[in-house]
């Protein structure tokens, strides 16, 4: 509304003044300077506005994947503590859950490249945002190389058993 108003104003004066005039040449090339200063600001605003949004969705979709990895590093913590079994029964069925715990743990990954996704496309990065993100796929990383470890160990455990 100001801006719009400054130039109906502006126009006006140089309407119905010389084209000569010096003064009013000026005052173009002032008009001029500020439309352009207006419209860098109003770019920068819908910038900085449309990095607090990506930022929102960006803390949501972390917050959402870190309990997720959470609980899948728990599981696997947790199974990496436990004795093996000695029984063939019980080591095939541990070799079952461990893949169908891989299993889920591969549906996350869509959300993991989402994470990234999202944090690319923040214009406005925090220290904070950058931390986030290495934490979350740091936890992502050591889940699987857990993941692939405690695999093999099963893996072997099976040829010792003599189990295919």
């Amino acid at each position: 509304a100001i801006r719009k108003a400054l130039n109906e104003d502006a126009d006006k004066l140089i309407a119905e003044g010389d084209p000569s005039d010096p003064q009013l040449r000026r005052l173009r090339r002032e008009m001029d300077e500020v439309n352009r200063l207006f419209d860098e600001f109003e770019k920068r605003a819908r910038a900085e506005e449309e990095s607090k949004n990506k930022s929102k969705i960006f803390n949501q979709q972390v917050s959402n994947l870190q309990q997720a990895l959470d609980e899948a590093e728990r599981i696997i913590n947790q199974r990496v503590l436990s004795p093996l079994p000695r029984d063939i029964d019980s080591l095939q069925h541990l070799v079952l859950e461990h893949k169908e715990f891989e299993s889920r743990l591969q549906n996350l990954e869509p959300e993991v490249e989402q994470v990234k996704e999202t944090f690319r496309s923040i214009t406005l990065k925090t220290p904070q945002h950058k931390k986030d993100l290495e934490k979350v796929l740091d936890k992502w990383n050591y889940i699987w190389y857990t993941s692939n470890i405690y695999r093999s160990s099963k893996h072997r455990e099976r040829i010792k058993n003599g189990v295919r």
